[in-house]
């Protein structure tokens, strides 16, 4: 996930080999998880509560059957 451009700069760190900045969110950062986890239900919402819960960064896709677990990835991914 992005980080707000007008963000980036809180996200800025200095090292002997230079300045760096996050452009893409961290865990460590205040407010992730919940953005994270919010994007992920958005993302999920039409197959969650059928084969698929989300728990934080866990996705747990459960299938019947072998063949109906191969279905259900390449649904999801």
């Amino acid at each position: 996930m992005a980080v707000n451009p007008s963000d980036i700069v809180k996200t800025t760190f200095v090292t002997k080999n230079g300045t760096y900045a996050f452009r893409r969110m961290l865990f460590g950062l205040s407010g992730a998880a919940p953005n994270f986890q919010k994007a992920i239900d958005i993302i999920l919402k039409p197959v969650v509560g059928k084969f698929v819960s989300v728990y934080m960064d866990d996705v747990i896709i459960s299938s019947p059957s072998f063949a109906q677990h191969v279905k259900h990835l390449k649904e999801i991914f």
